[in-house]
């Protein structure tokens, strides 16, 4: 009977033992951790705050939705908003002579989305990315709002895409091609005296990817034993990409040299001439050569990776974006944040647009608690 006993008083102690570990009880008591705390609610003046960021311009409708929804959840909705594009608009107008008249046309379809858009984020991250991808329509492309408003909706269809997906398509897109003269660009000829242009070779990297110096993560610039900034490439380097970037020109085109303008070739991808594309050995970053005999397909592929994967790109694209949405003097530790999720947004993908500007914006830095009196876009 002892020993029985004995065994009924275990089974029963460990029973209450593990009622209290799992917060059990018929009485509700227990050492159960306390529910969270709701969350610390929005006030009107911190919603119009974020949506001068993340949008065009708060408005008081649109506040109360950020009121309702909480920040993380109006982001989460904007980045499944579908994109409103502005080239459709241009193509169901007549067309006019000359057609950079219908530049107006252009700017009205911008405002329209800009003012009306349910894509906010999207439209407002797509201003940002033309600051950064730039094409203009003064000068070679001021005859051109076709391809200038084509253009500026891969901005927009890709402002949560991928980094390296934009760099492919404004590579190729011909209006690009026409502002830093890839269009056309050839082979080098010694009889003729050619050599292919630099100039995207030298944007791509400078603008859109790298900058002029080594960057660390936190955005601050890496320095040699002489305290001189560490450049990110040189003109052997340059002249590597140049050759790259020859064998394009416009889609459909009947020749390659001085080839003419159309309306598909305004918006289409450039397509590739393997007779004028240069096919041997070219030097690029990283110590990378890419080997004598690729198709010019293959080239460009190789070319665009090797800068996307460049450990400049992380953080001189998230501090331009940083810049452009929130404050325009990000702290080294906001942008090594933000460039981190540019390196990894957390399922092990390397420039998601979309998880970047995400971190930007509910990032702590993005509205400190004391504003500080140069903090802010001018309107």
């Amino acid at each position: 009977m002892k020993t029985k006993t004995k065994r009924i008083v275990s089974i029963a102690a460990s029973s209450l033992l593990a009622l209290a570990g799992c917060g059990g009880g018929s009485g509700g008591g227990g050492n159960s951790p306390p529910p969270p705390p709701p969350p610390v609610p929005i006030t009107k003046a911190e919603a119009f705050q974020f949506l001068n960021q993340a949008s065009f311009g708060a408005t008081e409708a649109e506040a109360q939705v950020v009121i309702n929804m909480g920040i993380e959840s109006w982001i989460d909705d904007q980045l499944r908003q579908p994109a409103s594009l502005h080239f459709p608009f241009l193509q169901a107008l007549p067309i006019v002579q000359p057609m950079g008249l219908m530049n107006a046309d252009r700017l009205d379809i911008w405002f329209r989305n800009a003012l009306h858009g349910d894509d906010q984020l999207r439209q407002r991250v797509a201003f940002a990315l033309s600051e950064i991808l730039v094409v203009s329509q003064l000068g070679a492309l001021n005859g051109r709002p076709y391809s200038t408003t084509s253009y500026y909706d891969v901005l927009v269809r890709n402002a949560f895409g991928n980094y390296r997906d934009l760099l492919g398509e404004v590579t190729l897109h011909p209006a690009m091609g026409v502002y830093l003269s890839m269009l056309s660009n050839e082979k080098p000829d010694v009889v003729n005296n050619i050599r292919p242009d630099e100039n995207y070779a030298r944007e791509v990297m400078q603008l859109f990817s790298i900058g002029l110096v080594a960057l660390n993560q936190d955005g601050t610039v890496v320095t040699n034993d002489q305290g001189q900034p560490v450049p990110t490439y040189d003109q052997s380097i340059i002249e590597g990409f140049a050759h790259v970037y020859t064998g394009w020109t416009y889609a459909n085109s009947p020749r390659f040299r001085n080839p003419p303008q159309s309306l598909v070739g305004d918006v289409a991808p450039m397509q590739l001439w393997p007779a004028f594309h240069d096919t041997g050995p070219k030097k690029i970053l990283n110590g990378v050569t890419i080997p004598q005999g690729q198709s010019g397909d293959q080239d460009l592929a190789a070319a665009l990776d090797n800068i996307f994967e460049h450990p400049n790109v992380a953080p001189f694209v998230s501090t331009r974006l940083i810049e452009r949405l929130t404050t325009s003097n990000p702290s080294p530790e906001y942008v090594s944040r933000v460039a981190g999720v540019f390196i990894d947004n957390g399922s092990g993908v390397r420039g998601d647009l979309g998880a970047v500007v995400e971190a930007i914006l509910l990032d702590d830095e993005a509205r400190p608690a004391v504003p500080i009196e140069l903090d802010g876009k001018i309107k």
